[in-house]
């Protein structure tokens, strides 16, 4: 038997289509901008799936690679003329198929299912808030050439819809985790800051930074910078855009909102210049100081499960993670 092989980057192994994130610091209006990127006809982008858990998922789909690639070419019995090569040309594998098989799972989410022709979508992509902090450098090698959308919102507004969102998880009416700190949610504002301030610098044509306040205030200015920078026509609809309510600072005391100011060197002050000025003014800021929150242990009973669940299907022989 003739074994054939393909690598990641051979045109038969890359996805039918290009690649977007819409992402930023949680609480920052990455909702918002997912479905802004929806409402084009070119763009489907879905909600919070992770491309790097994806990807893990499908790495599970090809165990058998892994496990015929690590075995012995054992003894055969006289009648059987084959190796362990001719068994691995016949066994599907993940640089062979990955990119099919993610590929058919967007199209079938936006396709014909949706009332969509998956043939017209240039871009698939994924709607992620803190999307730098999941394995991005492995996303990016799967996906040469995806592009990011990264939104930034006044400081102010995040760490108060954040306390907001913890006090409602108090009070039983949300499932953000509830001792949700100021710091906590500097360091989440931060992280996002001194990824794309960078990014968008040194790589425009695949990271674009634009501002909360500006996709809700001046939508036709930044929905066609949003066009230019992905290479289609500007034909995204504004219809989910409110302008009421934006600037909410009931759980932040004036001296909660002085001490932010100070340790982000003065943007939430000046948060009404433009972008391109406030990433001058801080091209990064430090964490030093605040403290971040503890993990949150899975409930007793939730760990007992995910062993008995991960016991059972190693008795089944299922791979690892499925």
């Amino acid at each position: 038997m003739r074994k054939t092989s393909s690598s990641p980057s051979s045109p038969e192994t890359r996805s039918a289509h290009e690649w977007l994130i819409a992402g930023g610091c949680p609480r920052s209006g990455t909702t918002l901008l997912g479905f802004l990127l929806n409402t084009h006809p070119e763009v489907r982008v879905a909600n919070e799936l992770s491309i790097a858990q994806l990807l893990d998922r499908v790495r599970d789909l090809f165990y058998r690679e892994g496990s015929v690639k690590r075995v012995i070419d054992r003894k055969k019995g006289k009648k059987e003329n084959w190796s362990r090569e001719d068994i691995l040309a016949l066994t599907p594998t993940f640089d062979a198929c990955a990119h099919p098989v993610v590929d058919a799972l967007f199209a079938s989410t936006f396709g014909a299912a949706a009332g969509d022709d998956a043939a017209t979508i240039r871009y698939f992509g994924d709607k992620l808030p803190k999307y730098y902090d999941q394995r991005f450098d492995e996303v990016q090698k799967f996906l040469p050439g995806i592009r990011v959308i990264h939104v930034s919102r006044h400081p102010l507004d995040v760490v108060n819809s954040m306390l907001r969102r913890s006090r409602n998880s108090r009070e039983g009416t949300d499932y953000w985790r509830p001792d949700q700190t100021i710091d906590a949610a500097l360091i989440d504002w931060i992280r996002g800051w001194n990824f794309i301030v960078p990014a968008a610098k040194r790589d425009p044509k695949h990271f674009l930074h634009v501002k909360y306040e500006d996709l809700v205030f001046t939508p036709k200015k930044e929905l066609e910078t949003i066009s230019t920078f992905l290479g289609v026509e500007n034909r995204f609809s504004t219809e989910r855009i409110v302008t009421e309510a934006h600037f909410e600072r009931e759980q932040l005391s004036e001296v909660d909102c002085r001490e932010i100011d100070e340790r982000l060197s003065g943007l939430a002050r000046n948060w009404e210049d433009p972008l391109e000025k406030l990433c001058r003014r801080a091209p990064r800021l430090a964490t030093a100081g605040l403290e971040p929150m503890e993990a949150v242990a899975p409930p007793f009973f939730t760990r007992v499960q995910s062993r008995l669940d991960r016991l059972a299907a190693a008795w089944r022989g299922e791979p690892r993670g499925s």
